[in-house]
């Protein structure tokens, strides 16, 4: 965890000697009430998580065990829809994973784009008039074939190439 009350450019300094020593460790920022603008930083270094400090116990130790058990991330949704922006702002990003021909069934395709606008399982089985346990269904399937482990990966792989589904 590094604390963004921090000077930025210690807290950048402390994130790339973080990465570089320790490549697989899962980083969480700590801030206080406005979230700081690091989207770039925060796809170059990897972060894990933003916790705002003072959050109730059960918050804290949910969004650990989601962060180093499970590898999933947490971010504030207001955050996670800068992070998309960005992402699909970007005219030509490097390709996270390898290029290959995906094929997609019509129903997974429409999930991963509702996905990449940051809806929910729920939100998403709304929107499509089917069950939740549908999405997640679609969903693994979608991880299967792309190689994904998570909704995170399945984004930033949308964004960085892998868009070309068949």
């Amino acid at each position: 965890m590094i604390d963004m009350r921090l000077p930025l450019d210690r807290v950048i300094e402390q994130l790339r000697i973080v990465r570089k020593w320790i490549p697989s460790i899962k980083i969480i920022l700590l801030y206080e009430q406005n979230l700081p603008d690091l989207i770039n930083e925060i796809i170059e270094y990897r972060i894990s998580g933003f916790l705002q400090i003072g959050i109730d116990y059960r918050v804290f130790e949910k969004a650990l065990h989601v962060v180093v058990c499970r590898g999933e991330l947490w971010f504030p949704h207001r955050l996670i829809c800068k992070i998309f922006d960005t992402l699909s702002s970007w005219q030509n990003p490097s390709c996270a994973f390898p290029q290959r021909d995906i094929v997609l069934t019509k129903s997974e395709q429409e999930i991963i784009k509702l996905v990449t606008k940051g809806l929910t399982n729920k939100q998403i089985a709304q929107q499509l008039t089917v069950s939740p346990e549908t999405v997640k269904k679609h969903l693994k399937s979608v991880f299967i074939k792309t190689g994904v482990r998570n909704r995170s990966q399945l984004v930033f792989g949308y964004f960085s190439g892998i868009s070309d589904f068949k």
